[in-house]
């Protein structure tokens, strides 16, 4: 592979060529739609069922494709049903360490560059190909859904809203596969089967007396502050 060009044979790297040279950072609605619509042609050449989630809120769409699996045998229960998360938004490109167009895939010493070809875009359409060419070959034994928002730079905001007007229709699932994950190193790839999570939450911490100024009272008072320096403490015990 050269520094400024791939196999165009290569109809994922063609696919992602296109889908790279979409500036769709999370702030940018019209850039945002048209990466939204070509995903969603994209997901239905590769024999998907796919549709556009929008709302009146200021919010970029969702995508949502099934890739539904063989027939089960006569007698056997239903096909597992595996749910893809993944994100189509980016964050911005500032010219600073970028040796190229961030916006034009290009590749160098084998691996490719271009906002989004490892968050999120380059995943996508990898598991995405990976799906259908599964489905060609009738050997797709699930159903895969995937939903791909454009708030993921941007803390998501709207996407609970849009994937309540589709729950239904994505139905039971058995497994959730993302692809937000690490590396153990540059060139070690692992599996991650498990995730913490992440827990937003406000602590508050009053005290019935005023403040109190430490020079003038003096002695060993209890005060929020030392409280809050203890639950801290908890926490990042906790953590670690």
């Amino acid at each position: 592979m050269t520094e400024t060009s791939w196999d165009p044979s290569n109809a994922l790297i063609f696919a992602l060529s296109k889908f790279v040279a979409i500036p769709s950072v999370s702030s940018a609605r019209e850039d945002c739609k048209q990466a939204a619509v070509w995903l969603k042609k994209c997901f239905s050449q590769l024999g998907a069922d796919s549709y556009l989630v929008s709302s009146t809120e200021n919010v970029n769409s969702l995508v949502v494709a099934t890739f539904r699996g063989r027939p089960p045998a006569p007698g056997a229960p239903r096909r597992p049903r595996i749910l893809f998360y993944g994100h189509y938004d980016v964050i911005s490109a500032p010219p600073y360490g970028w040796t190229s167009d961030p916006f034009k895939l290009s590749g160098n010493n084998g691996a490719l560059y271009g906002r989004g070809v490892s968050d999120d875009k380059g995943p996508t359409l990898a598991v995405a190909f990976a799906v259908s060419s599964l489905l060609s070959r009738r050997m797709l034994d699930v159903d895969v859904v995937m939903l791909v928002e454009g708030e993921e730079e941007a803390g998501s905001a709207g996407f609970k809203g849009l994937f309540e007007t589709v729950k239904d229709r994505v139905g039971e699932i058995d497994c959730i596969l993302v692809s937000n994950s690490f590396w153990i190193d540059d060139v070690t790839p692992c599996v991650t089967y498990g995730l913490r999570g992440v827990v937003h939450s406000s602590i508050e911490i009053s005290s019935e007396r005023p403040d109190v100024h430490s020079g003038v009272e003096g002695g060993a008072i209890v005060e929020p502050m030392v409280d809050m320096w203890v639950y801290a403490q908890f926490f990042m015990i906790q953590l670690n």
